[in-house]
């Protein structure tokens, strides 16, 4: 938690946007995959958290934000849009990762509705997104991989237009990659398709 606020006053000093954190997991693996993460009391506890965090800073700028997970809360827009409720702090917001809440087959295969379902309900709080790619293998019993931007499924020029729709400085940004060159191809190949589409 001290560190949560440390970097919070961090990115409230710097003028940043948010601050981007996890909900975080109950167990020893950090962003791990367990029961708990589900249960009455740790929602509670995220819930009080973050109103914590945010009312130890009292932040003028920046937005505390929760990273949209598989398999921790909030893990879809109607539980986040719940968490922000519940929460109910003009300084929380919402950092998107579309790709992380593509945890089962339905949300994959009608992915373009799921996207256009997770800004529609989350846009006016969204202050950050991350740009990722994703692909499902014909393997038993699911099998959904994270990937770079132009090697999976994602529509992007579509992911292009809904950010547009948010203003012209909302900030998509590509992770999760093993070099600099990696992190040119992801970004390259996102500006392409904003282009495409007819924003860049």
């Amino acid at each position: 938690m001290e560190q949560s606020k440390n970097l919070m006053e961090l990115a409230e000093e710097l003028g940043a946007n948010c601050c981007v954190n996890i909900a975080g997991s109950q167990g020893e693996i950090w962003d791990g995959f367990y029961r708990e993460n589900y249960a009455k009391d740790t929602y509670a506890l995220i819930v009080d958290s973050v109103r914590e965090i945010i009312d130890a800073v009292k932040p003028k700028r920046t937005f505390y934000t929760i990273e949209s997970m598989p398999w921790m809360v909030p893990d879809s827009p109607d539980e986040y849009l719940q968490l922000l409720k519940d929460v109910d702090r003009k300084a929380f917001g919402v950092h998107l990762d579309f790709v992380n809440m593509m945890n089962c087959p339905k949300r994959y295969l009608f992915r373009d509705e799921f996207i256009e379902e997770c800004f529609t309900k989350l846009g006016p709080y969204i202050k950050s997104i991350h740009g990722k790619d994703v692909y499902m293998e014909n393997s038993y019993p699911t099998v959904i991989r994270e990937s770079i931007p132009g090697t999976g499924k994602i529509n992007y020029q579509k992911v292009a237009k809904l950010c547009e729709s948010l203003g012209p400085d909302t900030t998509l940004f590509v992770e999760h990659l093993p070099d600099f060159e990696s992190y040119k191809k992801a970004a390259a190949y996102v500006r392409e398709q904003a282009v495409l589409a007819g924003i860049l």
